[in-house]
């Protein structure tokens, strides 16, 4: 029975990318201190990772997980930390976002601004982004960044990336993470982290976006210094 609730925790987990203690209490008719006992067994096999009162699909701290399987992670912090962001931005800006899964939420709160230029290496942020400027919350103009796409993470990136990145001049940049330190921000993708670094060469101003499960995790690649960043803007929120 207890192998079989385990191979049933795991196939639920799979196959919703994020489930809470609560709902596998429910559909699998044990105490909540039943599953909590299950998923440490779960996670110390390495068959599912736990965050707080939920578990996702298995997540080695040397592998990101697929874009829509993150997206759906800590979504209310992300939204509260790109409503955070959003507020910096000015009519007449040009910003550079970059593809994270936090950036990708700035658009939900744009409101009232005009003349803004915005590139990006998104494609989720870009249909976003369109929205809000079909609905008329904002008006400017977008450009999508040129690249090899990246289907992993929804973006471009790559030697034509960088090339074009280059030859632009941005007032802010929004920028994610894989992980960051007191000292340090890295990235798990290489070039990814070269686009990084690239649209922060090339802004005045940088902003890291991120949450608090990144905090203390170093990944594979250097973006910056932590320092380099105008501003850090972490949900902090319980």
């Amino acid at each position: 029975m207890k192998d079989h609730r385990l191979n049933k925790i795991v196939h639920l987990v799979e196959q919703s990318g994020k489930i809470s203690v609560n709902d596998l209490s429910a559909l699998l008719k044990v105490t909540k201190e039943t599953i909590r006992r299950d998923l440490s067994e779960l996670e110390e096999e390495k068959r599912i990772s736990r965050i707080h009162g939920a578990a996702i699909p298995f997540q080695s701290n040397s592998k990101e997980l697929y874009y829509h399987r993150k997206l759906a992670l800590h979504e209310d912090e992300k939204r509260r930390v790109a409503q955070q962001a959003a507020r910096l931005i000015e009519s007449n800006d040009m910003i550079v976002v970059d593809g994270g899964t936090t950036t990708v939420h700035i658009p939900e709160f744009l409101y009232g601004i005009k003349g803004l230029k915005v590139v990006t290496t998104s494609l989720t942020f870009a249909l976003k982004f369109n929205e809000a400027l079909e609905t008329g919350r904002v008006e400017g103009e977008l450009i999508m960044a040129p690249g090899n796409s990246y289907y992993q993470q929804n973006t471009v990136k790559g030697a034509v990336t960088l090339k074009f990145l280059s030859e632009c001049y941005f007032d802010k940049a929004f920028i994610s993470c894989g992980g960051y330190t007191d000292d340090v921000v890295t990235e798990y993708d290489l070039e990814e982290t070269e686009v990084s670094k690239m649209m922060m060469q090339q802004s005045a101003q940088s902003y890291l976006l991120t949450d608090q499960t990144k905090a203390g995790k170093v990944r594979a690649f250097k973006i910056a210094d932590t320092k380099s960043f105008n501003q850090i803007i972490v949900d902090t929120e319980k």
